[in-house]
């Protein structure tokens, strides 16, 4: 009896070990995946950007490195040892400023060159040039690009002349083109730095404050000297009007045989014959304006 009991008792537990055990395994494998699932990063793109991947590795001999395929649109998952980079590929305007650049004839000015770049791929850019590729790539060549490019002018020329700025801009334009494409990638190859180059665009080219009242000050004294000489011109010119007008008088004269105080009496009564309720009274004493010969 008591060994009917015993193992009325043991055969339930070793026919659920198995179940139990199977549970176990289940619960194990769905809590690993959890783990594993949870551990990945959802990521997004937005519109006008792309994702370039950079795995981590963890493994040994496993190089990891740049994924050859970005994530263009929609949104994907990434490994906790992977960074997502986020690369603009609109264009990218980069805005610089300059002070006191000396042009041909040594008046420094001031302005802003604005250049727009447009990156073509997100990939080779990461992989060849890191994230800060501007700061690290353009900005000091651009600069210098500057300098050399304006000194070729003089300051009334760069401030004044607009067919002069657009010449400079298109030169800038070319020669950073030139630049970028000839650029060396990371492994020492010629790859080009992978950016279109748009546009440059110069901004206002204002000379120093003190040459601006210098030359403000320059321009007074010249308007003034024109001034004097139109106001000489217009004195020679009266003058020479009156020397006509008393030789013509005096031909007049002359030729009526009038006397200087006959030719005066007459000229007077024309004024007064030109204007109205005018009386002329001729004194006893007055010679009368007759020709005798």
């Amino acid at each position: 009896m008591s060994h009917l009991d015993k193992g009325e008792i043991q055969y339930p537990i070793e026919r659920a070990i198995p179940w139990m055990r199977m549970l176990l395994s289940v619960g194990s494998l769905t809590t690993i995946l959890f783990v594993i699932t949870a551990a990945f990063c959802r990521v997004t793109v937005e519109p006008g950007h792309e994702l370039v991947f950079n795995a981590k590795p963890l493994i040994f001999l496993w190089t990891g490195g740049v994924n050859s395929d970005p994530l263009r649109e929609g949104s994907g998952f990434a490994a906790p040892t992977t960074s997502a980079i986020d690369v603009n590929m609109l264009p990218q305007t980069f805005d610089e400023e300059f002070k006191d650049i000396m042009p041909k004839d040594n008046n420094p000015v001031d302005y802003h060159a604005a250049v727009r770049l447009r990156i073509i791929d997100s990939v080779g850019m990461v992989k060849n040039f890191g994230v800060d590729w501007y700061r690290n790539n353009v900005q000091r060549p651009f600069q210098t690009m500057n300098r050399q490019e304006l000194r070729q002018y003089s300051m009334p020329e760069l401030a004044l002349q607009q067919e002069v700025v657009l010449k400079v801009e298109q030169s800038l334009k070319n020669e950073l083109a030139e630049y970028v494409r000839a650029i060396q990638r990371k492994d020492g190859r010629k790859g080009g730095l992978t950016v279109e180059v748009q546009d440059v665009t110069l901004g206002r080219i204002s000379p120093q404050p003190e040459i601006i009242a210098s030359y403000n000050e320059t321009g007074v004294q010249q308007q003034r000297a024109k001034t004097e000489a139109k106001r000489a011109d217009a004195e020679v010119a009266r003058k020479d009007a009156e020397m006509k007008r008393a030789l013509a008088d005096k031909a007049y004269q002359d030729s009526m045989g009038l006397t200087a105080d006959q030719y005066i009496r007459l000229q007077q009564i024309k004024m007064c014959g030109e204007k109205q309720n005018c009386t002329v009274i001729l004194n006893g004493a007055a010679a009368p304006i007759v020709n005798v010969k």
